[in-house]
């Protein structure tokens, strides 16, 4: 199964509407960020 369809069937689970309501008005965007634009443990990961 792919990271697509594992979202979608988790929001649609967690909603509480019909699956077949939620799944159809669940949208999932996947977008390639910077190194510049990420943080972890309050440290971004273009630093040294």
């Amino acid at each position: 199964m792919k990271i697509n369809e594992r979202c979608t069937r988790a929001c649609s689970r967690t909603s509480g509407l019909r699956p077949s309501a939620s799944q159809a008005h669940t949208y999932i965007s996947f977008d390639e960020l910077p190194d510049e634009n990420w943080a972890i443990a309050g440290k971004l990961l273009d630093e040294d």
